[in-house]
């Protein structure tokens, strides 16, 4: 027998079932399969409906944010002193607004105690000599003054107390870079290994109070105040 006709009709492939595949530049998502274990499956989950979200659109809002998120955490944690300053302000922010909400601070006082928070800290960590802003008047730390529960004092106070906190804390309990001593030198943090020492100029001494040992400790507690001789 002789080689088969065909017309153009049966030369013709078949139609393909279902919706027609799209071209590679136009295609958005991709199947990816991958294992996770009991704990994150239930983690993944329990956001995707608290989110409203299938489980594939949670895992792919996660994987996007890590994408944006480990390179700045990358970069914040790059060296000590970075990580140190950034940890301290996390935490210094955090707590002036739970401060804040406790004391009924409106949005301009909020923002009036974490500027004096973070005033604070650059003060500390970027020092250049000379002196140091001194704290609010109302301040609980003043020796000359009554205790004063933190919600009970200034926006600037509550901003200023709690960095100072934080940072005392970060310096007694966690592997902190050495804070300069704020006497006649800084350390090379910034700009180098932290290891070369710049001269500069001194702190001056705060200027005397013109008030006895006795007048401020009675403030502090009246009731340790010493009978004077007329009213013995």
């Amino acid at each position: 027998m002789g080689p088969r006709m065909t017309d153009d009709a049966d030369a013709t492939p078949k139609k393909r079932m279902g919706r027609p595949p799209k071209p590679a530049s136009e295609v958005k998502r991709h199947g990816v399969a991958f294992r996770v274990n009991d704990r994150l499956r239930e983690q993944i989950h329990k956001s995707a409906e608290e989110n409203q979200r299938s489980v594939a659109e949670e895992v792919e809002y996660r994987l996007q944010l890590s994408a944006a998120i480990i390179p700045l955490v990358e970069e914040m944690s790059s060296d000590k002193i970075t990580k140190e300053l950034f940890r301290t302000i996390s935490k210094t922010l955090k707590n002036v607004r739970i401060i804040a909400k406790r004391a009924n601070l409106n949005e301009i006082d909020t923002r009036v105690a974490l500027k004096r928070a973070f005033d604070h800290i650059s003060d500390i960590y970027f020092w250049t000599g000379g002196e140091i802003a001194s704290p609010p008047t109302d301040y609980a730390g003043s020796m000359d003054r009554h205790p004063r529960k933190k919600h009970e004092m200034s926006p600037a106070s509550i901003g200023f107390s709690a960095a100072s906190e934080i940072m005392i804390s970060n310096s007694i309990w966690d592997e902190c870079v050495a804070i300069d001593d704020f006497n006649e030198a800084i350390v090379d943090y910034w700009s180098g290994d932290g290891k070369t020492s710049l001269n500069v100029q001194p702190v001056s001494a705060p200027e005397p109070s013109g008030r006895s040992l006795e007048e401020i400790l009675a403030e502090i507690n009246p009731r340790d105040r010493k009978p004077s001789a007329e009213g013995a």
